[in-house]
């Protein structure tokens, strides 16, 4: 049985029984989540087979155009990949990149403020300043959580907290068009697996950086079965609709809690560049940017 968040609450038996109860109502009407909900609560439960095979039968009734690609809202005129070409989005990756010496820098302080407070808390409370992940994709529970960048660059605190991360997020509004929807530090520790998943939708994409990674453990990703690796300072983006999990090789046996050896990325989420208007392409040329920039003095 899957531990972790949401399901730990909520047993992927009852869950599954549920979704298998709504296909068989639906029939031919059946929407992307009843399939997901089953395929994926198959999945957790490790009946892959299974699984796999009601996810190919939603494929086969034309819900979804290309096997592992599963979102439950897709918009079938959004050009799609794994790891989808720069040519429309590369400004942003190369942006975050130029100030990664002090984003990494800033992410160091960020963990040592953290500990500080983590040592304060009660036991068992290993996150401090970060937000332990309650969507329930991880296993076990702890060991998962996130700082919210966009939103402490709401706050005067935060912005003295982060100056480097307010104001790389500042640089993407002035000098791109980038409609950013989430910007946060992702923590993981080496032993947590995030399941296999897809998310909800294909109208954005996502760009990770790393900003610290273990020294002892190896962590991958794998979107639609390709694998990919974290580099310090390096950026790249991959669209989330696609299937995608966390594990660690080779796996790690108990969980490590140390700050030291979490691995922590920078994400962003963007707007689909096939969904930008026209006249406003996601990176201007220097005249457009200058323009941008003049626009919002």
């Amino acid at each position: 049985m899957w531990r972790g968040g949401w399901r730990w609450r909520r047993p992927l038996v009852e869950a599954a029984w549920a979704y298998r109860n709504a296909l068989r109502l639906a029939g031919t009407r059946a929407s992307r989540d009843a399939y997901r909900g089953l395929g994926y609560s198959l999945l957790w439960l490790d009946r892959e087979e299974e699984g796999r095979q009601v996810l190919a039968d939603g494929l086969g009734s034309g819900l979804w155009h290309t096997a592992g690609q599963t979102p439950g809202v897709l918009d079938e005129r959004l050009a799609s990949a794994p790891f989808p070409p720069l040519e429309q989005v590369g400004c942003i990756p190369m942006l975050l990149e130029s100030h990664a010496g002090d984003l990494i820098r800033e992410t160091s302080g960020l963990i040592s403020r953290s500990e500080i407070v983590r040592q304060a808390a009660p036991p068992g409370e290993w996150w401090g300043l970060f937000n332990p992940e309650k969507e329930g994709l991880h296993s076990p529970m702890n060991g998962f959580s996130y700082y919210d960048v966009f939103e402490a660059c709401q706050t005067i605190d935060g912005r003295r907290a982060l100056p480097a991360f307010c104001k790389a997020l500042s640089m993407l509004s002035s000098q791109t068009n980038a409609r950013v929807s989430l910007a946060r530090i992702s923590r993981i520790q080496p032993g947590v697996v995030i399941a296999l998943h897809a998310g909800l939708h294909n109208s954005r994409w996502r760009l990770h950086m790393g900003l610290q990674l273990p020294s002892t453990h190896h962590a991958l990703l794998r979107v639609g079965g390709t694998p990919i690796t974290w580099e310090l300072g390096k950026a790249f983006v991959f669209d989330d609709s696609y299937e995608h999990e966390v594990t660690w090789e080779p796996p790690v046996e108990a969980v490590d809690y140390s700050a030291a050896e979490a691995r922590l990325v920078l994400i962003v989420d963007f707007q689909h560049p096939d969904l930008a208007p026209p006249h406003e392409p996601i990176c201007p040329t220097a005249e457009e940017r200058e323009g941008l920039a003049r626009g919002l003095r």
